[in-house]
C-alpha cells in the first residue's frame, strides 16, 4: 500500500461507509461527540482503493480549519501529506470571495496582498505610513480589520471605519489610526458609530490582565466628556449607559454582525497571529512584511528627496540630472563600486548626485562611527572625506581620536532611524533615479 504520512494522529474503530455522504461520517463517534463541524469532503487523491477520503473540518473552539483523514476504520485528525510527492492535502480555497468581503482596498496594482490591520496597533500605523503612492500604483491591498482584544478602542475604531461609504473607508482609516496617538480627540468621534469601547471596558473589568491597560482609556474619555470616573461605581454607570444607548441601533446591530460573521469565516483560511500580517494573494503567510516594498521596487521617493535635501546627505556632481545614492563604508559591494574610478567620474559629471550614508555591511558599528564623522565635518570637505574612506586612502587614525557631541549624534540615531528607515531602502547600493526609479546601474 502507498505511505501517507499524518500529523497527530487520533485512531477509533468505526462503522463501513461506502459512499462521500458527509452526513454518514457526522455519526463516527469522536466527531459527533467532539466540539468539530464537518462542512466539506472528498476522496484523498491517489487512494481512493483504500477508502481513505478528507475532510474539511472547523474546530468550533478555535474557528480554525483542520483536516480529516478517514477509511472509516481509522480517523485520523491533522496534516496529511503524501510521503512520495511531499505535497500537502488541502482543499482548495476561493479567495477571490475574500478579495469581496475586505473592508476596504489600498492601491490599484498588479500584484495583490491580503492585509490583516489592527486601527490601534502602533505597528498597523507604521506599515500604513509606508504605502506611498508609489506603493499605490504596483500594489492592492485587500485589508481586513483584526482588532486585537487587548487594544480596548479597536473594535470601536473598527466599527467607525466600517460605517463610512466603501469608497472612503481606506483615508478614513489612516486618519483613525493616526488618532490613537491622541485618543481624547477621537473619543467623541468614535462613539457616534458604535459602543464597542465600553462594552471592552466592561470586560476589561473582569479581566486583570486588561485592568491594567483600562487607566489609558479612562483618562482620555474623561478628557473628552470633562467627567470624573475615579470609582468602579462611576466607571460601570457611565459605560453602561453609552452601551445601552445603542441598544436599538439597527444599523449598527446589523454592521456588527456583519462585521463578526466576514471575520469569522476569513480567519478560517488564513492563520493570523498578530497585525499587521500580510498574505499573498494565494494565502501564503509573507513572514517579513517590509518584503513587499522590496521585491516590488517600491520606495518612498518623497522621503529620499526630502532626506537629499537636508544636513544628512553627501552632495556632489555637475549634471543636472539627480541621482539618489543609499551606500556604506563598509559595504563591499559599495566599495567595489569606487574601484573603477573613471565610472564615479562619469557619474559625477553627468548627474547632481546626493550620496545618502547607511550602517550597513560587514562592519555596522564601524560604519555608523565613520558615517558620524562624514556628517560631522563641513559640507564642502564631505565628498573628499567619503571618496577617501571608499577608495582606502583615509587615515584611520582620525577616528581614534574623533569625539561627537551627543545632539549631534542622537539626530543622526533618529535621521536613521526614522528618515531613513521610512524611505523603504533597506539594503546598499541603492540607486533611485529622478523619477523615483531603481535603478541597477548608473548608464
Amino acid at each position: 500500500m502507498r505511505k501517507i504520512v499524518f500529523g497527530l494522529l487520533l485512531l477509533i474503530g468505526c462503522i463501513n461507509a461506502t459512499n462521500l455522504d458527509l452526513e454518514e461520517y457526522k455519526k463516527l463517534p469522536i466527531l459527533a461527540s467532539s466540539n468539530i463541524e464537518l462542512i466539506d469532503i472528498q476522496e484523498l487523491e491517489g487512494y481512493e482503493k483504500e477508502g481513505w477520503v478528507h475532510i474539511n473540518a472547523i474546530n468550533k473552539a478555535t474557528n480554525q480549519k483542520i483536516s480529516i483523514f478517514t477509511d472509516t476504520k481509522n480517523v485520523m485528525i491533522g496534516r496529511g501529506f503524501n510521503a512520495i510527492s511531499g505535497k500537502e492535502y488541502k482543499f482548495p480555497v476561493d479567495f477571490n470571495k475574500h478579495k469581496k468581503n475586505a473592508a476596504f482596498t489600498i492601491g490599484t496594482g498588479d500584484k495583490e496582498y491580503f492585509l490583516f490591520t489592527d486601527p490601534e496597533c502602533p505597528y498597523c500605523l507604521m506599515f500604513d505610513k509606508k504605502i506611498s503612492a508609489q506603493a499605490k500604483e504596483k500594489l492592492k491591498l485587500y485589508v481586513y480589520l483584526y482588532p486585537l482584544n487587548f487594544h480596548l478602542a479597536a473594535n470601536s475604531m473598527s466599527m467607525a471605519i466600517l460605517s463610512q461609504p466603501k469608497e472612503k473607508r481606506a483615508e478614513y482609516a489612516s486618519y483613525i489610526m493616526e488618532g490613537q496617538n491622541e485618543l481624547t480627540s477621537l473619543i467623541k468621534e468614535l462613539d457616534k458609530y458604535s459602543p464597542e469601547m465600553y462594552i471592552d471596558l466592561l470586560r476589561a473589568m473582569n479581566d486583570s490582565r486588561l485592568a491594567q491597560v483600562m487607566p489609558k482609556y479612562i483618562k482620555a474619555i474623561e478628557s473628552a466628556y470633562n467627567v470624573k470616573l475615579d470609582s468602579k461605581e462611576k466607571q460601570l454607570k457611565f459605560f453602561a449607559e453609552k452601551v445601552d444607548s445603542f441598544r436599538n441601533n439597527k444599523a449598527y446591530v446589523k454592521l456588527k454582525d456583519e462585521f463578526n460573521n466576514t471575520n469569522t469565516l476569513v480567519t478560517r483560511d488564513f492563520t493570523i497571529n498578530g497585525t499587521p500580517s500580510l498574505f499573498e494573494s494565494n494565502g501564503v503567510a509573507i513572514q517579513d512584511i517590509n518584503a513587499i516594498f522590496y521585491q516590488n521596487q517600491i520606495v518612498n521617493f518623497e522621503k529620499i528627496k526630502e532626506i537629499s535635501q537636508g544636513q544628512f546627505s553627501i552632495k556632489a556632481g555637475e549634471g543636472k540630472k539627480k541621482l539618489y545614492v543609499f551606500t556604506s563604508t563598509q559595504c563591499p559591494h559599495c566599495i567595489n563600486q569606487f574601484k573603477d574610478i573613471s565610472k564615479i567620474d562619469s557619474m559625477l559629471k553627468n548627474y547632481d548626485v546626493r550620496f545618502i550614508l547607511m550602517p550597513t555591511g560587514g562592519d555596522p558599528q564601524k560604519a555608523f562611527l565613520e558615517l558620524t564623522y562624514i556628517y560631522s565635518q563641513p559640507k564642502e570637505k564631505q565628498f573628499e572625506i567619503f571618496k577617501e574612506m571608499m577608495t582606502g586612502q583615509f587615515d584611520s587614525k582620525k577616528l581614534d581620536s574623533f569625539k561627537l557631541d551627543q545632539n549631534v549624534q542622537n539626530a543622526i540615531i533618529k535621521h536613521l532611524q526614522q528618515d531613513v528607515q521610512a524611505t523603504l531602502v533597506s539594503s546598499t547600493p541603492f540607486i533611485v533615479d529622478e523619477n523615483g526609479n531603481v535603478l541597477k546601474e548608473v548608464k
